[in-house]
């Protein structure tokens, strides 16, 4: 695995972006087609499906609540002490069989044939073999009533009150509901049975306000044996297709759904899901052919991005590396109008001031001369800066453009902030660049360190002397956190007493040796002349020359000895003047 990762970085940056990014470019594609099919398609194909289901329901309530308005009707009809009286008196011949026939034609008309809609014979067949029908009954018709009553003879010994149906080929178009009748008087005496042909095509009345697409096609079926169907297929396929519930049956260009409708009936739903699903089948077929397109022009914007970012970058690192005195042979020439001009503007600016500045110098300014370049070692840290670009560097390399285009201005900033402007700062412009010093570093050490800022708002206006933080922070992150193996916390505090500012820079990490405590606060505003060194020493140099030697940088190592503390301590500066008076 190293041997791997050693090879790789052998690689050019645009190699190596190429061979990183280009992947997660097509798989990040690859998931957002995906979940574009998962979303849009199937969510589309299964509220199509659900929305046939609903209407097959639909559909099969109305039938359902058809048929027990039947019912309902039909018991009124036969527990009525009108037809009751008519059988009664037909059977003792009370009657005439007209005089019978026309007053029933009249109770059929009022219960059945006026109530119900496709009702078109109605008969009563007597235990006494006599037939009252609302139509004239020819020997045809009693042949149809004794295969019925055949047929019907097992559903008919179902409990009392039970309402059969039968349907035959024979008669395509019509559904016969049966009913048995019993005397009111003596309730076990069963005394005829009720025949009521419906027209099969009252199916037309439940479908037509539920047919949701020319797609849907809808079924009535007395178990196994299809009664009546909008399907366009032959019959045979419509039955075929329609036997197993909530299926495809193999068959992936149909959709086929039944509920029952009571014991004897069921309703059928098949849904034609070629034609259904045709519209959005369409729209994923366009978004498969314009996706690839931008694919290949993300894919082409990659190879140029990466192109671009290795050739700045080459440019800026090699003339870097070969700069060893700063003067005009050391300046980058660049035509770009991008991050990376911002940043040879401002290194090259820097140059030329470090070259003017250079030539300005006197032997009667030599304690400013060494004062102002171990300012200039603290505020412009070559470690920090070709660690930052290393960072640049790494995150090109990974195609992270975003956190690029962050860190280079950032960059500039804080190189911008060292040269130039004034030498006090208000505390809130002060820990901007010290946040976007750590911002950077956290590019760089990612979940390794975390840091927090707390400072009241009061404070933010009282002014500090520039670069005072940073090269605390700077420490406890080279020193302290970037040591451990652990993750690693800093946190700044800000705050008065009385009349001084203190500052804590809190880290985790190795502790303070005693012999650098001691030299540290060892370092008087009398000794500056006689130190080199920067950092930490440089800041105590720094404050106590301008502030006496009760102010400066206090050591500490914490309790818990997993973490030191820094405090700087300053007077409170409430104008830029104050510092001069």
């Amino acid at each position: 695995m190293f041997s791997i990762t050693a090879k790789f970085k052998e690689h050019s940056i645009k190699f190596r972006i190429l061979v990183i990014v280009l992947p997660v470019v097509i798989l990040s594609y690859i998931i957002l087609l995906s979940s574009f099919y998962m979303i849009y398609v199937k969510e589309s194909r299964n509220n199509i499906l659900l929305e046939h289901e609903k209407n097959t329901l639909s559909i099969a309530k109305n039938t359902a609540s058809y048929f027990s308005s039947l019912n309902s009707n039909i018991d009124l009809l036969l527990y009525g002490t009108e037809i009751q009286s008519l059988i009664h008196s037909y059977a003792d011949k009370k009657l005439s069989p007209e005089e019978v026939q026309s007053q029933c034609n009249t109770l059929f008309s009022t219960y059945l044939l006026g109530a119900q809609s496709k009702i078109q014979r109605v008969y009563i067949v007597l235990t006494d073999n006599g037939i009252i029908s609302n139509q004239t009954i020819y020997n045809s018709t009693l042949e149809q009533q004794e295969q019925k009553l055949e047929q019907l003879s097992e559903y008919l010994k179902q409990p009392k009150g039970t309402l059969c149906y039968y349907y035959s080929p024979k008669e395509p178009y019509t559904i016969t509901a049966a009913k048995n009748i019993f005397d009111i008087q003596k309730p076990e005496k069963k005394i005829g049975i009720l025949l009521t042909e419906i027209n099969i095509r009252f199916m037309e009345d439940m479908i037509t306000e539920h047919q949701d697409s020319e797609y849907s096609y809808y079924s009535l079926f007395q178990n196994s044996d299809l009664v009546y169907t909008t399907s366009p297929y032959a019959p045979s396929v419509t039955a075929s297709m329609n036997m197993n519930y909530h299926s495809h049956r193999g068959n992936s260009n149909f959709y086929a759904i039944r509920y029952s409708v009571n014991d004897f009936l069921q309703i059928g739903g098949l849904l034609n899901t070629t034609g259904a699903f045709h519209s959005i089948n369409r729209v994923w077929r366009q978004l498969l052919v314009i996706s690839i397109f931008f694919l290949l022009i993300l894919i082409f914007a990659v190879i140029q991005i990466s192109r671009t970012i290795s050739q700045e970058f080459q440019v800026f690192i090699t003339k870097l590396k070969q700069t060893s005195v700063a003067d005009e042979t050391a300046l980058i020439h660049t035509v770009s109008s991008n991050e990376f001009s911002e940043l040879t503007k401002e290194y090259n600016h820097m140059l030329l001031r470090l070259q003017e500045s250079g030539k300005k110098i006197t032997e009667q300014q030599i304690l400013l001369k060494n004062a102002e370049l171990k300012t200039l070692q603290a505020q412009i840290n070559p470690h920090f800066l070709y660690n930052t670009l290393d960072c640049i560097s790494s995150l090109a390399s990974l195609e992270k453009t975003a956190q690029i285009t962050d860190i280079v201005p950032k960059l500039a900033n804080i190189m911008r902030m060292s040269i130039k402007g004034p030498d006090l700062l208000t505390i809130s412009e002060d820990l901007n660049y010290v946040r976007e010093y750590l911002d950077i570093q956290k590019m760089r050490f990612q979940d390794r360190l975390l840091f927090l800022i707390e400072c009241n708002d009061p404070m933010e206006d009282l002014y500090i002397p520039k670069l005072i933080i940073q090269p605390v922070v700077e420490n406890a992150i080279i020193h302290g956190i970037s040591e451990s193996v652990e993750n690693g916390f800093l946190s700044i505090q800000l705050f008065t007493f009385k009349d001084d500012v203190l500052i804590k820079v809190y880290n985790t990490g190795p502790l303070f040796s005693h012999q650098v405590i001691e030299k540290i606060h060892s370092v008087s505003q009398t000794s500056f002349s006689d130190q080199k060194s920067i950092g930490l020493i440089n800041i105590q140099m720094r404050l106590r020359s301008q502030f006496g030697n009760s102010y400066g940088l206090l050591l500490e190592n914490m309790e818990d000895r997993t973490s030191v503390c820094v405090t700087i301590r300053i007077p409170q500066i409430h104008q830029r003047e104050d510092l001069t008076k």
